[in-house]
């Protein structure tokens, strides 16, 4: 399914949505190259790059750049468990802006095409009229 499927209304925030997510990857991947740099954490660059290309997936309107959103946003938990333990409020400057991220990607998920080509039919069977 492509975008022009979907109404107006879905398509202006699939791309906001992938626009917001492609400038915090590029800020993370701007700053966790520099971070590296002076020996800190690589975690910024990878998921500077994951979240790169979770808005590209987006902005084409793929369920996949969810998906990929997903996965950083996992990933994000985890190194934070592992640098913070369980101080709530060292969490907190690490995980605020990824989690209300993360809420409206899952608000703009259901206007992700579901893609079924040839191979989902065939998969799928003869349909019955």
């Amino acid at each position: 399914m492509t975008n022009e499927g979907k109404p107006r209304e879905a398509r202006f925030a699939l791309k906001l949505t992938a626009a917001a997510v492609g400038l915090l990857g590029l800020a993370f991947v701007m700053g966790g190259v520099w971070l590296a740099v002076l020996g800190g954490s690589l975690y910024y660059v990878i998921a500077g790059v994951g979240l790169c290309v979770s808005a590209w997936l987006l902005w084409h309107g793929r369920p996949a750049g969810a998906w990929w959103f997903w996965a950083v946003l996992a990933g994000t938990f985890a190194w934070t468990w592992w640098e913070s333990g369980a101080n709530f409020w060292r969490w907190v400057p690490r995980l605020g802006l990824m989690v209300a991220l993360g809420i409206v990607v899952g608000m703009v998920q259901p206007a992700l095409g579901v893609r079924r080509g040839r191979a989902w039919a065939v998969a799928r069977g003869p349909s019955v009229v």
